[in-house]
């Protein structure tokens, strides 16, 4: 039987120093109220001249990790914001971004997780008078994930051999 997991039991977390040369994972969480991860399922579609009905083909992914986030003295909003008011782009705003399972068992301290490489896009930043200054960002697959174990103790992510 599989367990019903709470959104708070999936953790995400962002490398705020990505040209570091260590990563310093800061937890996205603070100011931000909605996350989800956009698979962007690429499905390929062959229709034969014989067949009444078209075949089609799941391929690939492009995830995209859209969310909005409210300007604090919190890293990740901090990181964000730097990107957005030097207007950065290219690789100028490439990261790291990990998903956590923390619902898991841990092993030696250490929880499910994965990490994929991303690009931090912006969109749009602004809002309502009277409301904290919010930013809407989307990060942007740049390659496959790398399956592994974070430890939150000591903040390293292990790759599975």
């Amino acid at each position: 039987m599989i367990k019903t997991i709470s959104r708070f039991e999936i953790q995400e977390y962002l490398d705020t120093t990505p040209a570091g040369s260590s990563r310093t994972w800061s937890q996205i969480n603070k100011g931000v109220s909605s996350l989800s991860t956009n698979w962007g399922p690429k499905i390929e579609t062959e229709h034969y001249i014989g067949d009444k009905t078209a075949s089609k083909r799941f391929d690939a992914l492009e995830p995209e990790i859209p969310f909005d986030i409210n300007d604090s003295d919190d890293a990740v909003a901090v990181f964000i914001h730097g990107l957005i008011w030097a207007e950065k782009v290219g690789s100028d705003t490439e990261t790291t971004y990990m998903s956590v399972i923390t619902s898991a068992a841990p092993v030696s301290g250490a929880y499910p997780a994965k990490t994929r490489k991303v690009q931090v896009s912006y969109n749009k930043s602004g809002g309502d008078a009277g409301k904290p200054y919010p930013h809407s960002v989307a990060l942007l697959s740049m390659s496959d994930a790398v399956l592994g174990t974070f430890n939150p103790t000591t903040k390293t992510f292990t790759p599975t051999p």
